[in-house]
């Protein structure tokens, strides 16, 4: 009867701190790049045009509205637009930055279910900005 209970309680032990690790690991915070690699449905892409080095807007176009860019592990990013096929090299700078098919793009905002990162194009006129907005498929 001892034998049991003292086994039984061992069981319990055992199966009572794999339960605590679990909890521990789901409470680890995923990092930028474990965010951004992933496949992604492209909700917009919008270029914003500016008036000579102003920002006044002269016009905004909506490029993409569908579509999708998966982030693969080999640091390229594998784009569908609508049966457009393309491959960009990407680089993962910072918490807030990356770099995307050679141009450094501002990280908006980044969680597990949206992507939204912009190119402040300002080195010659005239000036604009390209916005790409993405929800995790």
């Amino acid at each position: 009867m001892k034998i049991l209970l003292i086994s039984a309680i061992i069981i319990g032990l055992v199966f009572s701190c794999k339960k605590d690790d679990k909890k521990q690991d789901s409470t680890i915070p995923l990092t930028t790049e474990q965010k951004i690699r992933n496949n992604w449905s492209i909700e917009n892409i919008i270029d914003c045009n500016y008036i000579g080095s102003s920002t006044m807007l002269d016009n905004k176009d909506t490029l993409y509205k569908s579509g999708s860019i998966d982030f693969g592990d080999d640091n390229k990013a594998y784009a569908d637009f609508g049966g457009d096929l393309d491959t960009v090299d990407y680089l993962i700078v910072s918490d807030n930055s990356l770099d995307f098919d050679g141009e450094r793009y501002e990280i908006i905002e980044l969680t597990t279910s949206k992507f939204t990162f912009k190119y402040f194009h300002r080195s010659d006129t005239p000036y604009y900005d390209n916005i790409v907005t993405l929800k995790r498929q």
